[in-house]
């Protein structure tokens, strides 16, 4: 089970990585794990 996002309405969640543009996030809820988010595993 991977960490949990929530991205409120009316906000936007963004990964930053080396200064590029990762990853977007509008709202709703999400499971960050490294099978769908592949950054994730270069960040932890």
């Amino acid at each position: 089970m991977g960490a949990k996002l929530t991205v409120r309405e009316g906000q936007t969640a963004v990964f930053i990585n080396k200064g590029q543009l990762a990853d977007v996030f509008k709202p709703g809820m999400y499971t960050l794990e490294t099978d769908n988010m592949p950054i994730l595993s270069t960040l932890m």
